[in-house]
């Protein structure tokens, strides 16, 4: 059994070591492309993009942009979430397949 040092008691659940309780961070926290928070801000950036455009106005053109850059940058980071838990889950069948054949 790996135990952690003292000094990374407290940090255990953050490297990877698990929670003292038995449970594994996978089972408290969803992954974060599970998660409402990215699609949310994917359509609250459209919508105030879409708002600036129908206001118009001086800044108009420059709120839009910002908001179009906005979902942009959300949109890759929902992307690149969706691949990692993806290749997670495919690290984990091999890992699995890899358990049992060992048997």
């Amino acid at each position: 059994m790996l135990l952690a040092p003292d000094w990374l008691a407290g940090h255990a659940i953050i490297i990877g070591y698990g929670s003292l309780e038995g449970t594994s961070m996978r089972d408290r926290y969803p992954h974060p492309s599970q998660q409402p928070l990215l699609p949310l801000t994917m359509v609250v950036s459209v919508v105030i993009g879409v708002l600036f455009l129908r206001i118009g106005g001086q800044y108009a053109k420059f709120g839009a942009g910002f908001a179009f850059a906005w979902f942009l940058v959300s949109f890759a980071l929902y992307g690149l979430a969706w691949l990692l838990r993806d290749q997670a889950e495919w690290r984990e069948s091999r890992r699995n397949a890899n358990t049992i054949g060992a048997d």
